[in-house]
């Protein structure tokens, strides 16, 4: 066929028929309703909403797995999430799913047709009793509308307290040894009978048949649990992670083969999307409209004057305007050639290198393939083979972390096997040797220490990690654990107790009364009684020292023993000494001599004993202790007394410090006063405590007494008792009479006396001679 020509004359035909044919094509194809593309959609959009199902599905048995190989009973999300969120934030509630507190009677064949009766009561969080009102309240702020249960345990273990089970209930299918899940299993279902028919069960208000047909509550039903449901007991659990391992393995070709399903209809959506159907009409019309710019552009040719140069040459300027301007294009495009082929070099030689380690990485990937399977075929319980795969292409996909940085983790734990190994070892010779049953015993086999010996280390590891959980379950059945949590919280509060309230309380009680003597000495010095001063003195007693000691390096490491609950008695941070002072202690403690025991106990709480106290008789710079003062007469041993006694009253009143005239109680009330000393003495100490201490003296002492120093007083109550007869009785009568002194004429009266008396005394002398 000749190719087309403007001049050639067209055919004439209609048009609009073949345009109509071609949208009628078009909407069949990629129209809105009823077409090729509306179908592919619908399908995508099916297959997308069955991907994310599944998805949904592998992410939930992925999370459910992962509390299996933990040893935790399966559970609802919401259930989960709310056991998460108490041992998070309400840890000392100790929150257990009943489910994971119950175990099916050995060879019963009831536990199908008993979880599917209980249906979601298997899943009632239970707490300490002491803590249920903070749980619910916790659960309420993150549970607005619908919430997991919350045991009232307390309500439970009162109301079937005297309760007991009839011989037919089916509460003897199943054995709970945890207190509070016994009671609310109690309260609900001991009433529900096992029955063998359904004519039995019409008339049994709570009744259970074996086949999982029930009765509560005026209605009859069936209730029986599917295996891969069941949530009581090992084998459950057992025959659970079978079922969820078996489905994930299920789910990744099912994933997989969707996925590329899905790419298929993206590729086939993308090739209809691209046809349209343009119209015939619009394409003849600028055919014609080209022709007709022909016959005119050959019209004005015709009639174009040639002869004009000048037309030519601006012609010609203007092309070689666009030829300069091509000619700058190509420059450009040249240099971006350049640079394209300067990337293309780099990208060719970076293929160049990745084929040149395609060989060793291939090998790299067998390996891993064959660690893969040794993995998998020694803990498929913990991994499949797939699963590694899985997650190997995940780490390699994602930007971090690094190849290097994964080599180098796998070259750590590699490195770190045999110390991380023999530590096992060592925490495991620690319980064994603390063991004291058969039952609290297992069989420990040293593994090889190299990475090589894989299958032998990963069943090792894996016994050892059933044997924790056997044990685990155990003493959770028994309640050792809590025992021992109690024992643990008891023994905190006796650290605390112990550390603050005795050994804290003392050392601060010496140290206290170490100041006040050191305070009161300074005072005392400031004292002059005559040419005499006077000093308190203190000393440690030795063996109240060593205690003092052990309390000032407990504080300094109470702290720490707080963070490792440890006990005081066998600290490491003491030293020797320390630790053997504190084992004193710990014997007086549990000595079974109490009476012997409290009172050394008693002497150790008193800061008193442990320091010796003596004052010191400074005369000259020279101290004579006053507990040697032994060759002194009365007199001269009771005025030192008086003064320091004066002083300590002082300062118990808070005189040393203030203003001689300050407000202040300066009272001294003193018995059988200055019974020791002579006149002079006597009125010296009194004018000492009177004039020099400021204190106000109420003296007691019998009228023979009391001549040489009246005149020192400003009154005088002499209180006389009389017998006298009264009714044929003899009676006794109080007299008190008040005398108010004129202290300057006593005194001038007693001067005088005083003067005739050594008068007297002087002229009778020298008679004698």
């Amino acid at each position: 066929m000749a190719p087309a020509r403007l001049d050639d004359d067209l055919a004439a035909f209609e048009l609009e028929p073949l345009d109509q044919a071609l949208k009628a094509l078009e909407s069949a194809l990629v129209g809105t309703e009823q077409s090729v593309m509306t179908a592919l959609m619908a399908a995508r959009s099916q297959l997308l909403q069955q991907q994310r199902e599944l998805k949904d599905e592998q992410e939930s048995l992925r999370a459910e797995q992962k509390l299996l190989l933990q040893g935790r009973s399966p559970a609802p999300p919401d259930v989960q999430q709310a056991l998460t969120l108490l041992e998070n934030e309400l840890p000392a509630a100790r929150a257990r799913m009943l489910a994971a507190l119950i175990e099916p009677k050995p060879g019963s064949v009831w536990q199908p047709a008993i979880e599917g009766y209980m249906g979601r009561d298997r899943f009632a969080i239970i707490v300490d009793t002491d803590f249920e009102e903070e749980a619910i309240k916790l659960i309420k702020r993150h549970f607005a509308r619908r919430s997991p249960k919350i045991v009232q345990g307390s309500k439970a273990i009162e109301d079937t307290r005297d309760a007991s089970l009839p011989p037919q209930a089916i509460l003897h299918e199943v054995v709970c040894q945890h207190p509070v899940a016994h009671a609310y299993l109690l309260a609900l279902y001991r009433r529900v009978l096992k029955v063998n028919s359904e004519a039995e069960l019409r008339k049994t208000p709570q009744g259970l048949m074996q086949q999982g047909l029930g009765s509560r509550a005026y209605g009859m039903f069936a209730c029986l649990a599917s295996d891969q449901d069941l949530a009581f007991g090992m084998e459950s659990r057992k025959r659970r992670l079978a079922w969820v391992s078996q489905r994930l393995d299920a789910l990744v070709p099912e994933l997989s083969s969707l996925g590329n399903l899905d790419r298929s209809l993206q590729l086939v959506m993308g090739w209809f999307q691209r046809v349209g159907a343009d119209s015939l009409s619009l394409a003849l019309s600028e055919a014609l409209d080209t022709r007709l710019h022909h016959v005119s552009v050959q019209l004005d040719l015709s009639r174009l004057d040639t002869s004009s140069i000048e037309g030519l040459m601006l012609r010609k300027a203007d092309l070689q305007a666009s030829l300069d301007t091509c000619a700058q294009e190509w420059d450009e495009e040249q240099q971006k050639v350049g640079v394209q082929n300067k990337e293309l070099a780099h990208m060719t030689r970076r293929l160049t290198e990745l084929d040149a380690r395609l060989p060793e990485l291939t090998l790299q990937v067998t390996h891993a393939s064959v660690w893969f399977s040794r993995f998998a075929s020694a803990a498929s319980g913990v991994a499949t083979e797939v699963q590694l795969q899985t997650e190997a292409q995940e780490l390699g996909l994602a930007e971090e972390p690094v190849t290097s940085t994964l080599a180098s983790w796998v070259h750590n734990t590699a490195d770190n096997l045999p110390d991380r190994l023999k530590t096992l070892r060592n925490h495991i010779a620690t319980y064994l040797a603390g063991a004291r049953t058969d039952e609290e015993r297992f069989t420990w086999a040293e593994p090889p220490r190299l990475i090589a010996h894989i299958e032998a280390i990963l069943q090792t590891v894996q016994n050892v990690q059933q044997a924790a959980r056997d044990q685990i379950r155990r003493q959770d059945s028994i309640g050792l654990a809590e025992n021992v949590a109690r024992l643990e919280k008891a023994e905190a509060t006796f650290n605390h107790v112990f550390t603050s309230d005795f050994c804290f309380q003392v050392r601060r009680d010496v140290k206290d009364g170490s100041a006040a003597l050191r305070k009161l000495s300074s005072e005392l010095k400031a004292i002059q009684f005559g040419v005499d001063t006077y000093d308190v003195v203190q000393d440690w007693v030795p063996r109240f020292k060593a205690y003092y000691d052990f309390f000032e390096a407990l504080d300094a490491v109470v702290d720490q023993l707080d963070k490792d609950k440890g006990s005081i008695f066998d600290a490491p941070q003491l030293s020797q000494d320390h630790r053997d002072t504190a084992q004193d202690i710990k014997r007086l403690l549990l000595s079974q001599d109490q009476i012997a025991a409290e009172r050394s106990l008693k002497e150790l709480a008193d800061y008193r004993n442990y320091r010796r106290y003596d004052i010191h008789r400074i005369v000259g710079g020279h101290a004579t202790p006053l507990s040697t003062w032994g060759t002194g007469s009365g007199g001269e041993l009771e005025t030192p007394f008086y003064v320091i006694r004066a002083a300590v009253l002082a300062h118990a009143l808070g005189h040393f410090g203030r203003a001689a005239n300050a407000p202040a109680l300066r009272v001294m009330l003193s018995d059988e006063a200055f019974s020791k000393m002579d006149e002079s003495r006597s009125r010296a100490v009194l004018r000492f405590l009177s004039q020099n201490m400021g204190l106000q003296l109420i003296v007691a002492m019998p009228t023979s007494k009391s001549g040489a120093i009246k005149p020192e007083f400003d009154k005088e109550y002499t209180f006389s008792k009389l017998q006298a007869q009264a009714d044929g009785q003899t009676v006794y009568l109080s007299e008190v009479q008040e005398k108010d002194f004129k202290r300057d004429a006593m005194a001038q009266l007693w001067t005088d006396h005083a003067q005739a008396a050594r008068e007297q005394a002087r002229q009778a002398f020298e008679a004698q001679k």
